[in-house]
């Protein structure tokens, strides 16, 4: 029987070290808790996942996708300066160090969920249900729908400065808006757009593509990136209750109904973020997928 490869073992003793000081609240370590366990949490997964060929690690596919993690979720952060959801708090005060930080953290966002979600799809039963008729009209409306999305939350934000305008007249029809906490109700739409706007691109060019799948009533992936969503979104939250650098949430609709530092409401946002991580992912980098989901 093939073995474990050793970084399987180096993930899980940063799990349960870092676990430990977590519990011991050893601040001076904890305030790299998220990298720490996310890393862990990558070499574990991939360490499993090797024993059926399908290690991002030995296909040399991490590194790639680690960076497209940095620059995607660097890109996320661009929108949160719109509907500002979510602030750091503990940070280093050094910024060279805090930028390393930050690099090494955002590394490890698509690699953890896509590693999460090849292990739930090689255990999850085939779901199939009636396949999805897609028509070029569909495909059309998806992607202006995504970029639509998009958009969404810009809109507040510019109408507060829309005397900056050359005739602020130009935009009295968005004047209903001109307030930037309208911006904060529209997080939602990020985390949907992306589905509409690379899903119709992704089946056109033949890349890896959830449309793709609802077409042939396959049902499995769909499924399995929800539950990979839903199981990371939980352990990114509990990892960062403990942590002495997390983040914290300011959203407008039930902020006080949690689970961790995360109002209820938002775990919604998970799942259909990793339905986006894998959008992404297919577009600009399907070798990724291809490895985890072969013989499926």
């Amino acid at each position: 029987m093939k073995s474990y490869p050793f970084y399987f073992y180096t993930g899980l003793v940063l799990i349960l070290f870092m676990q430990i000081c977590l519990l011991l609240d050893i601040r001076i370590v904890t305030i790299w808790a998220t990298p720490t366990l996310w890393t862990g949490l990558i070499l574990l997964t991939d360490g499993i996942l090797s024993k059926t060929n399908r290690s991002l690690i030995h296909n040399r596919a991490l590194a790639p996708l680690a960076l497209i993690s940095v620059i995607s979720w660097w890109m996320f952060e661009w929108f949160n300066i719109y509907f500002s959801n979510w602030h750091y708090q503990g940070l280093v005060h050094t910024l060279y160090i805090r930028y390393s930080g930050y690099i090494w953290a955002f590394a490890t966002i698509f690699p953890g969920v896509l590693l999460v979600y090849g292990i739930i799809l090689s255990i999850m039963p085939k779901i199939l249900y009636k396949q999805f008729h897609l028509t070029s009209s569909f495909l059309v409306a998806s992607f202006i729908i995504g970029i639509f999305f998009l958009f969404i939350p810009i809109i507040p934000f510019s109408m507060y400065y829309v005397n900056r305008s050359a005739d602020p007249d130009l935009f009295v029809w968005l004047r209903w808006s001109a307030n930037t906490f309208y911006s904060e109700f529209t997080a939602g739409f990020i985390w949907l757009g992306f589905i509409f706007l690379l899903e119709p691109l992704n089946y056109l060019l033949n890349r890896p593509s959830l449309y793709a799948e609802l077409v042939l009533g396959k049902y499995t992936k769909l499924v399995a990136l929800l539950c990979a969503g839903l199981l990371c979104g939980y352990l990114w939250e509990f990892w960062n209750w403990w942590a002495a650098t997390k983040w914290i949430y300011t959203v407008p609709i039930l902020p006080h109904i949690k689970l961790f530092e995360m109002p209820i409401l938002g775990y919604i946002g998970f799942a259909t973020f990793a339905w986006e991580i894998y959008a992404i992912t297919a577009l600009v980098y399907p070798k990724a997928i291809t490895i985890l989901e072969r013989e499926h």
